[in-house]
Formats: C-alpha cells, structure tokens, sequence
C-alpha cells in the first residue's frame, strides 16, 4: 500500500530506501483572506436561495392542486337524481337569466319526463301537460 502515488505526489523514501506513506506536503495551512470568506458567504447564501426558491414553487403547485381539486364549480346535474343544480342567485334579475331559470324549469316537470329518451315522444307528452295546464289555469 505504501507504494503509488498519494493525492497525486510521487511516492516517497525514507533513508532505507522503503517506501513511507506520505503527510500532507509540503504542509500549508489554509489561510483565510477576506475574498475567500466572501466567496464562500456568495456561494452559500446562492445556495440558500435556490432551496427556498425550490421550495417556493412546490407550494405554489400544492396551492394550485388544492384549488383546483376543491373550488370546482359543481356540475350542473345531481348524480343521483334527473334533477339538474340551479345556481345561487342573490337578486330577482338573476332568477330571470337562463342559467338559472333552465334547471328550474326542468326541475319543475314531471318525473316521469325526466326518465323518457325519445325526442318526439317527449315533445309530445310536454305539449299535453302544457295544454292541460292552459285547462286548468281558465
């Protein structure tokens, strides 16, 4: 093991011609000057700022992904009834927009109305209860 180079110097003899591990040499203690301190404070507060900029943007997605899974409007069908979800609306001039006054139509039909599938047969059935309804009312 004593022979090869160590940390790049050519190996080493003492007076007996063995080889000996070397020490670090020449010996150099490490001088700190006021350069080297600031590139080091440069290099670690660089550091620093690119965690917390990481760390940033990873709560910023989770902030995303919470709002987008949590804040959706809800559909505009209940998924276990035919009944269609009418908006909330805060004045009478909103009750009169078709975004609210559609589902409230449809949710005032019949039941059986809302199970049929065929286009003409529900044209005509809603035309009878419409004409019944015109009956009544004189």
């Amino acid at each position: 093991m004593g022979k090869g180079n160590y940390a790049g110097m050519p190996p080493l003899k003492d007076e007996n011609c063995n080889y000996v591990t070397p020490m670090l040499y020449p010996y150099r203690p490490f001088r700190l000057n006021l350069s080297t301190c600031l590139n080091l404070v440069i290099l670690i507060l660089l550091r620093i700022i690119i965690i917390i900029i990481i760390i940033i943007i990873i709560i910023i997605i989770i902030i995303i992904i919470i709002i987008a899974r949590f804040s959706r409007r809800p559909g505009l069908r209940s998924s276990d009834t035919t009944a269609y979800v009418k908006p909330r609306c805060r004045t009478k001039f909103g009750e009169r927009g078709f975004c609210y006054a559609g589902p409230a139509a449809w949710n005032s039909l019949p039941h059986y109305l809302h199970q049929i599938t065929d286009t003409g047969l529900f044209k005509r059935r809603l035309s009878l209860i419409v004409v019944l309804a015109l009956l009544d009312a004189s």
